[in-house]
């Protein structure tokens, strides 16, 4: 008896169900937010990468020289613009002139600086942090938010995600990032309400938790360190699955892991 072939396993394009869930980033507009960090370079090559139609990457004060963000322009298909997610005049105007295009949009804003709440007690850099994760959020969200879930239904290539890069340290404080990661937990519980409101359009919200990534802000902590290209490479896959909450290497997936099985216990252990 002569076997039968094997069915051909199902393309991710051709089925409804997994379109559905999955963003592919291919023939996609992306807005990068941050393009002035090796991650934000990063996220530009694994978008390019992925075929992304195009690739507009954000950066705050045009006047400070940057080797990221001139890197980030020779990439093919990238654009850059002024973005400061602390104006929210800068990101009206950028979203005035590119809203309508941005189908995903990865918002890699961070300012990291060590420092406990006792021994560091610096109302200043706090308040910096509030205003670039929490209220830049906000900002993004406002002005970017309406237009994407408006568009969540427009062809094959509407609207679709929504991406936040996050510190692992979002969901458990650590005393040696204390404010840093107090910021981070209030951007953590405001993109669950983000997720509420664009599901309406269909738009998914990828919250990407990372640990330390090798770079300036974390030259004194032990490693493991992630790469940022190995965090971009991670975000465009998140895309493609459909995964939702994405612990990005070691640091990350062990913290959720024995939160999952003991927060107390979490908590007491990254203290020490």
């Amino acid at each position: 008896m002569t076997a039968r072939p094997e069915a051909p396993a199902p393309n991710q394009e051709d089925d409804l169900q997994l379109r559905e869930m999955a963003i592919d980033p291919k023939n996609r507009r992306v807005l990068i937010v941050d393009g002035k960090t090796e991650l934000g370079l990063a996220l530009a090559r694994a978008f390019a990468a992925a075929g992304a139609r195009e690739i507009y990457v954000g950066h705050a004060q045009p006047w400070k020289a940057s080797a990221s963000l001139a890197a980030a322009r020779s990439v093919a298909g990238v654009t850059a613009f002024p973005l400061d997610v602390t104006d929210t005049d800068s990101v009206r105007e950028l979203a005035a002139l590119i809203g309508a295009k941005v189908e995903i949009l990865v918002n890699n804003s961070h300012h990291v600086r060590m420092g406990g709440l006792i021994d560091r007690f610096d109302l200043n850099t706090s308040r910096d942090e509030l205003e670039i994760h929490y209220h830049g959020l906000m900002r993004l969200a406002g002005t970017f938010g309406p237009v994407m879930r408006a568009r969540g239904a427009d062809g094959t290539h509407g609207a679709g995600a929504w991406v936040n890069l996050l510190s692992a340290y979002a969901l458990v404080n650590n005393p040696d990032f204390g404010t840093y990661a107090a910021s981070q937990a209030a951007a953590l519980s405001l993109s669950h309400c983000l997720r509420a409101e664009l599901a309406a359009g269909g738009i998914r919200v990828v919250n990407a938790f990372t640990g330390p990534l090798e770079d300036e802000w974390h030259q004194t902590v032990p490693p493991p360190k992630l790469e940022p290209a190995m965090v971009a490479r991670r975000v465009v896959e998140a895309l493609k699955t459909g995964r939702e909450d994405v612990p990005i290497g070691a640091v990350a997936e062990e913290m959720i892991a024995r939160l999952a099985e003991n927060p107390k216990e979490m908590e007491r252990a990254i203290r020490l």
